[in-house]
């Protein structure tokens, strides 16, 4: 969503005195809120003096609940791949053996592949939460 103030920057913030929803650069955030740049002059000019704070900068939660996700993504499929070999184990027939090697082989592609995302994500996340709080 795009700043209602300057309609250029992300917006992440809500004014709490107009409810406009504004980015880091129209935001002046105060130990009694968050404000906008116009109702923060206002509050000025009106000789009140919020105390400013530096807004901090935050992780973005969708980048974190996709994460979370491909975790309990990569363990259910974890489950399923060696539940599923002790079973094909357990049959002794050689009908269609040569499908289920490939079923396997297969299986064992998708779950590495998973696994590998998931750590490459992880570490980007890790990366990008330590350049924001700098």
């Amino acid at each position: 969503m795009k700043c209602q103030s300057c309609n250029k920057g992300f917006a992440e913030w809500q004014c709490k005195s107009c409810d406009k929803i504004v980015c880091t650069n129209c935001v002046r955030n105060t130990q009694d809120g968050v404000y906008c740049n116009d109702c923060f002059g206002k509050q000025m000019n009106r000789g009140t003096n919020p105390n400013v704070v530096q807004p901090k900068k935050k992780s973005s939660s969708g980048f974190k609940k996709i994460l979370i996700t491909l975790i309990i993504l990569d363990i259910g499929l974890a489950l399923l791949f060696f539940i599923g070999n002790y079973f094909i184990e357990q049959m002794n027939t050689q009908f269609g053996q040569d499908y289920v090697q490939l079923f396997q082989s297969f299986g064992e592609t998708i779950l590495y592949g998973v696994v590998g995302i998931t750590i490459v994500l992880f570490v980007m996340f890790i990366v990008s939460d330590k350049l924001m709080n700098r």
